[in-house]
Parts: C-alpha cells; sequence; structure tokens
C-alpha cells in the first residue's frame, strides 16, 4: 500500500515540476522544440517531455525512500526509459533520462544510507547493502 501511495505522489509531484524540466529543455536543447514534434505529440511535446523527465526522477526517488528497495523504483522508471529508447528519441532525451534515473537512485541511496545511520531501528537491517 505504501508503494502505491508512494507512486502516486510522484504522479502529483511531477505534475507540479514537470515545468521546470520543460523550461530548462527549451532552453538547454531548441532545436528539437523548433521544428515540430518531438517525442508525441507535436503541440505541447516540451511539457510532455518535461512530465516524462520530472516523473523519472521522482518516482525513483520518493519509491525507494518510502519502500527501502531499489528495484521497486526501477519497476516505475523503467517502462517510461524503454518506451523513450523505443520510440528512437533524439539524442540528448535518452541519455537525459537515464542520467535522471541514475540521479534519482543516487539520491534515493544518499538519504537511506543517512536514514539507516541516524535512526537504526526505523530502517530494516540488509535492505541497504
Amino acid at each position: 500500500m505504501r508503494v502505491v501511495i508512494s507512486f502516486i505522489v510522484s504522479l502529483v509531484v511531477a505534475i507540479f515540476t514537470k515545468d521546470f524540466f520543460s523550461t530548462w529543455l527549451m532552453e538547454k536543447y531548441p532545436q528539437f522544440y523548433n521544428d515540430g514534434p518531438f517525442f508525441l505529440i507535436p503541440s505541447d511535446s516540451p511539457n510532455i517531455d518535461g512530465y516524462l523527465f520530472s516523473y523519472i526522477f521522482f518516482s525513483t526517488l520518493i519509491v525507494s525512500i518510502v519502500s527501502n528497495d531499489y528495484k521497486k523504483a526501477l519497476y516505475f522508471a523503467l517502462p517510461i526509459v524503454v518506451l523513450m529508447g523505443a520510440s528512437k528519441s533524439p539524442d540528448p532525451h535518452l541519455w537525459l533520462s537515464l542520467l535522471l534515473l541514475a540521479l534519482g537512485l543516487g539520491l534515493a541511496w544518499l538519504i537511506l544510507k543517512l536514514k539507516a545511520y541516524f535512526f537504526p531501528k526505523a530502517t530494516p537491517p540488509g535492505n541497504l547493502e
């Protein structure tokens, strides 16, 4: 139940932070958004890409922190990364999604290690190795 709630929370957080990611994408890579469609829909592709990137980052971060398991977080984020790879998305978007996936997992690993160090009874032993 906690994993489902954390998945829903990551969806909501991704909705609220998609503007940050889409603005950054349009500033950093304007050549992909001036010519028309990018990933799915021609009219709103920066917002969709921003949502996908924020979902990848926050789903790995939130789900792995709540569940104390990195595999569950990968199960939620990996379909989007595979979809981006299968749709032959342009060069920076595939490596950016992998980078955000690694960044979210790395941050979750750091937070879980700190949680295990400061609150040893709150974290079950053996889940962080």
